[in-house]
């Protein structure tokens, strides 16, 4: 599935609705609702004649087609000219950025989890406060698997049908990029609340963890 397809999709649901604040997108209520409807719109435009999305058109025009709609419909519901381009950012993921960005993920939590055991280079209080801002943020898993489950409006037994030969493909989708904007967000905060050696010192720890991120562009575009 194309990315910009499957946040599109995503953001057009009702049991994701009030999981927006994992991909770090606070908008009121009212606009949430507004961008949900542009959504929905934009899904007819993916989908075209067909009945399954597998059998839509995934012509270079037609992606192209789909992103200028969904910016003319964010910008006309009154959101925030960042988020926009935050969502268009999520749509634009590739496979190989978001697999590097969930080892970001996995060594963090690897070493949030463990600790000095994980890492001995790390002291004591700067696992602490590694631990403290990564649990600032909400874990993912439960509130979205909780959601999912909870899903009964026919919009989204609609999007569902979409693509029947694999039932959870949304919430596998939603699962990956909350937890690469978490990552995200959590770096953010990191390098504000950490001295620079600090800060070092815990990227060369998720090295050690992770030794192919030593040669990952998506490390040094967090730093």
């Amino acid at each position: 599935m194309n990315e910009l397809d499957q946040i599109v999709m995503l953001l057009s649901t009702d049991w994701f609705l009030e999981c927006w604040n994992l991909l770090g997108l606070d908008e009121s209520r009212s606009v949430r609702l507004s961008i949900q409807h542009g959504c929905r719109r934009v899904v007819e435009q993916i989908l075209g004649s067909a009945k399954s999305y597998w059998n839509a058109t995934f012509s270079a025009a037609r992606l192209g087609e789909t992103e200028t709609l969904l910016r003319k419909h964010l910008v006309a519901s009154k959101c925030s000219k960042d988020h926009v381009e935050l969502i268009l950012y999520v749509g634009r993921i590739k496979d190989d950025r978001q697999r590097d960005l969930q080892m970001v993920h996995q060594a963090t939590y690897q070493l949030v989890l463990f600790g000095e055991e994980t890492s001995p280079m790390l002291s004591a209080r700067l696992i602490e406060q590694i631990r403290s801002t990564w649990n600032s943020y909400s874990e993912e898993s439960e509130i979205l698997e909780a959601a999912f489950n909870d899903r009964s409006s026919s919009w989204d037994m609609e999007i569902s049908a979409l693509t029947t030969d694999i039932p959870g493909y949304l919430l596998d989708h939603a699962l990956v990029i909350t937890k690469i904007r978490k990552t995200e967000m959590f770096f953010r905060k990191a390098r504000q609340i950490l001295e620079p050696a600090e800060f070092n010192i815990f990227t060369k720890a998720l090295i050690s963890i992770k030794p192919k991120l030593a040669n990952s562009q998506v490390l040094t575009d967090l730093l």
